[in-house]
């Protein structure tokens, strides 16, 4: 098991140059879909500050700029270097190299001062964590009141049968497709461990609204994911 940020970003370096082509191959595309929707609910306020954490190649950074002109910038945080070396290539194809920035940063300790951000993004990393109660924290600190934490993560859907399909295909299909692709079984091994080990959409939600976050839930694909929609009260 994968337990601390060295390995966390040393995996994800490990695995950039085949991260964007497994997602697509593994989610049989749907990533996309689930990405847009997360963006769907960037406030439309001018001049919006973004942060996007765990940014990876920059995905959803792009998304947001390419969908939402009311964003002033986006600022991308992730520890894996590679990921973000890739993620600056996309942007400035995309045409939005004057609006996204990306910075090394670690999800427990960002690298900003309180209230810098009017909107919060971050899709499949939340998992990744190694304290998710210090993240949701950090996503608080650095967001304005009244501002916007949208995140994206796994979940496990309801349905019994559905459920076990799901973490079959996860334990034993994933690793071996992603392992193959990529070269690097083990990182796709460590997917579905972060997957079936983390906290139930519940008490995610629990643990944002103590960070002072009015939370909602929207469930997604038959509960494969959750995106939560927080607002930072006060």
């Amino acid at each position: 098991m994968i337990c601390d940020k060295s390995q966390i970003s040393g995996t994800f370096d490990e695995i950039s140059g085949s991260y964007d082509i497994v997602n697509r191959l593994i989610s049989f595309g749907i990533d996309r879909s689930w990405r847009k929707r997360l963006v769907s609910y960037i406030p439309d306020d001018e001049g919006l500050r973004v942060l996007d954490l765990a940014t990876g190649t920059g995905d959803v950074a792009i998304e947001a700029i390419k969908t939402k002109s009311n964003i002033a910038s986006v600022a991308g945080v992730d520890l894996s270097e590679k990921m973000m070396e890739i993620g600056k290539k996309k942007v400035e194809a995309a045409g939005a190299g004057n609006k996204v920035i990306f910075k090394k940063g670690d999800l427990l300790s960002l690298p900003f001062s309180n209230g810098s951000f009017d909107c919060v993004t971050m899709a499949f990393g939340l998992r990744n964590a190694v304290d998710t109660t210090k993240c949701i924290s950090e996503i608080s600190r650095v967001l304005k009141a009244g501002g916007k934490a949208l995140v994206l993560e796994f979940s496990l859907p309801r349905n019994f049968l559905f459920r076990a399909a799901y973490l079959f295909y996860f334990k034993y299909i994933l690793p071996i497709a992603g392992g193959a692709i990529s070269g690097n079984m083990k990182a796709y091994q460590y997917l579905n461990s972060t997957v079936v080990s983390f906290a139930s959409p519940e008490k995610v939600a629990a643990m944002m609204a103590e960070a002072y976050l009015e939370v909602k839930m929207e469930s997604l694909s038959l509960g494969i994911v959750t995106i939560y929609i927080a607002t930072k009260s006060h």
